[in-house]
């Protein structure tokens, strides 16, 4: 594997800020993002690229930009010294892909030049070679098409409130997984012009809306159990005890129902019945939590054994997690 020596960016007058370079990286991967997705390429493919950038941004912990061959050798020489072959090699080539994009956005075959400028009435398409000459200029060209279009940062603080109450209108309503609720969400950015992030902030706003959703079901559900009786929350607890000389808890027994077609498992399923109907659940108002983020909790609590834990956050909402 090799790498090819580029000229240093750090000529270019630098941001005067902090703000302002945070800003200007997050547009530079927006331009290499929306390139690559006008080259043709799969979302699938885009994403892995930017991952890949996004996890030697991570350990460089400086732009990309200002990385050179020493650092290079450094991160694929020793950090992914041990890594399979295959994630060193597509991270060297969205390196690769990346400075091509910085370095030469002319990259193109020359006939697809001459055939736009015959579209765009010019009759020496070499002057486009001059187009490079002020790097500044790919940038403003950038924000005049974003704006053009009617495109919108990511970062912008309206659309930024539009699509967190969009992710956490649908991570509530919707008991969908993370690939879900992510291609929804990239969904969502297009249909309104947002202008994607890198694929691991949106995947860790998506686990956080997930997470959110979650916590807001189990403190529902035990506040519901609360209005109800003040004491419901406590016995049902004490369902997850297991008795002395039983193998299971009083909640796995009541949630298995008999498995035999005779008169004693009948009356056994019967006293079963009583014994559930004693705890008067139909009490609980749920009116306010969505159908299908019920049923998938009902599934989720009759398709798996669950244990008592003793995790010191939110306590009396959830006792319980898989085994």
């Amino acid at each position: 594997m090799a790498l090819a020596a580029v000229r240093d960016l750090r000529d270019v007058r630098p941001p005067a800020t902090a703000e302002e370079l945070e800003q200007f990286e997050t547009d530079v991967l927006a331009g290499f993002v929306l390139a690559r997705a006008s080259a043709g390429l799969a979302d699938g493919t885009i994403r892995g690229d930017v991952g890949h950038l996004e996890q030697m941004r991570s350990w460089f912990g400086r732009p990309l930009w200002e990385m050179e061959p020493p650092d290079a050798d450094a991160y694929f020489g020793k950090v992914l010294r041990a890594s399979p072959s295959g994630t060193r090699l597509g991270r060297s080539q969205a390196l690769n892909t990346y400075f091509l994009f910085l370095e030469d956005p002319l990259a193109v075959p020359w006939p697809v030049i001459e055939h736009l400028a015959v579209q765009l009435g010019i009759e020496d398409p070499s002057v486009v070679k001059r187009y490079t000459e002020r790097r500044q200029t790919l940038y403003d060209h950038a924000w005049e098409i974003r704006d053009a279009y009617g495109y919108h940062p990511y970062e912008d603080a309206e659309w930024g409130r539009r699509f967190r109450t969009f992710l956490h209108g649908r991570a509530w309503t919707h008991a969908e997984g993370p690939k879900a609720l992510f291609d929804h969400a990239v969904g969502w950015l297009r249909r309104h012009r947002v202008l994607l992030s890198g694929g691991s902030v949106l995947a860790r706003q998506v686990s956080e809306a997930r997470t959110v959703a979650e916590k807001r079901l189990h403190a529902t559900v035990a506040g519901a159990a609360r209005r109800a009786d003040p004491a419901l929350p406590g016995d049902l607890v004490a369902t997850l005890k297991t008795p002395e000389g039983s193998r299971f808890s009083e909640l796995e027994r009541l949630r298995r129902p008999p498995t035999r077609t005779t008169g004693t498992a009948f009356a056994r399923a019967q006293e079963r019945v009583d014994e559930i109907g004693a705890y008067r659940l139909g009490r609980l108002r749920l009116s306010q939590i969505p159908p299908n983020r019920m049923a998938a909790l009902a599934r989720y609590a009759l398709g798996r054994r669950r244990r008592c834990w003793s995790g010191r956050r939110n306590r009396s909402a959830r006792r319980c997690s898989p085994r």
